[in-house]
């Protein structure tokens, strides 16, 4: 998996696809991401197959928007360059463009066990007022 992107300067910086959802909203309060990318997972979680969405869906994905995506992921790891600057000094990479998208897809689906055991987790249980079981008469 790509952990790191290079500028044409030579500087690299870190970039982490497993979108959180408050950097998701952020993107997309920013107009960075679609307001449909997570009606676009739900399309990823129903085809079943990552690679086969990522081929029907790169048609509607502008190829000036790529960056976009790798701008998310950069973000998502911790950067604080503005989306203008970033843009400014990445290289165009249709190919990099392509695997950062199918990375948070991927990353952004890979975790269904992962949620329900955080949800069970945090979801508190009551507690049986008697150990003992229900009987039932015959």
């Amino acid at each position: 998996m790509i952990e790191t992107i290079t500028f044409n300067d030579g500087q690299t910086l870190d970039i982490d696809p497993a979108l959180k959802m408050s950097t998701l909203r952020e993107m997309q309060n920013e107009g960075i991401l679609p307001d449909g990318f997570i009606d676009s997972m739900m399309g990823v979680a129903l085809s079943g197959s990552v690679d086969d969405f990522v081929i029907a869906t790169m048609n509607k994905i502008q190829f000036d928007h790529g960056g976009n995506y790798i701008f998310a992921a950069y973000r998502n790891a911790g950067g604080d360059m503005t989306f203008a600057e970033f843009l400014s000094r990445y290289p165009v990479d249709a190919f990099l463009y392509v695997d950062v998208y199918r990375m948070i897809l991927t990353a952004c689906l890979a975790r269904p066990s992962d949620v329900a055991k955080a949800y069970s987790d945090a979801t508190p249980r009551q507690k049986s007022k008697t150990n003992s079981k229900k009987k039932y008469h015959e």
